[in-house]
């Protein structure tokens, strides 16, 4: 179930989140990783729901031996902060990440 959350700054910018309710515990996400300008590999990790993309860049790590530190994840086109969850991004089983690093 798709749920919205809203929450406004204190200059009355309002910002709509969409996640699911009824995400799995864990999924399976495809990373395609940016090695060099037109070298790119693609890997998968399980995540669960409640991983912060500061976990997720630690698992990725893990998987390829980039630095957490180093890393820039993408979503739908969006840089991820490290304090979201899986969960309130919407990634889901299958979803694609993009990893840029450097």
């Amino acid at each position: 179930m798709l749920d919205a959350h809203i929450s406004c700054d204190e200059k009355n910018y309002c910002k709509t989140s969409y996640f699911y309710t009824d995400i799995p515990a864990q999924i399976e996400v495809i990373l395609t990783v940016f090695v060099a300008p037109g070298l790119t590999t693609q890997t998968s990790i399980n995540l669960d729901a409640s991983d912060t993309i500061a976990g997720v860049k630690l698992k990725i790590e893990a998987e390829t031996n980039i630095l957490a530190s180093q890393q820039t994840l993408l979503f739908n086109g969006v840089v991820l902060s490290d304090d979201e969850t899986v969960l309130e991004i919407c990634i889901e089983d299958g979803s694609n990440l993009i990893v840029v690093f450097g």
